[in-house]
């Protein structure tokens, strides 16, 4: 069963990682690496988001 916090940084990136990824591939120039750097920022970020919820 996912948590909440789980469901919430799902519901997250659902709505904006299409967003996200557009403005990276602007910053880049390349849809494949705007992608990648995407989910490594979204990875990245998870654990901060995570543990900032628990306090």
């Amino acid at each position: 069963m996912k948590s909440g916090t789980d469901e919430s940084f799902a519901a997250f990136v659902a709505a904006r990682s299409g967003r996200l990824i557009a403005h990276a591939e602007l910053l880049c120039g390349h849809a494949e690496q705007a992608r990648d750097i995407v989910q490594t920022v979204l990875t990245r970020a998870y654990p901060a988001v995570a543990s900032d919820r628990a306090r």
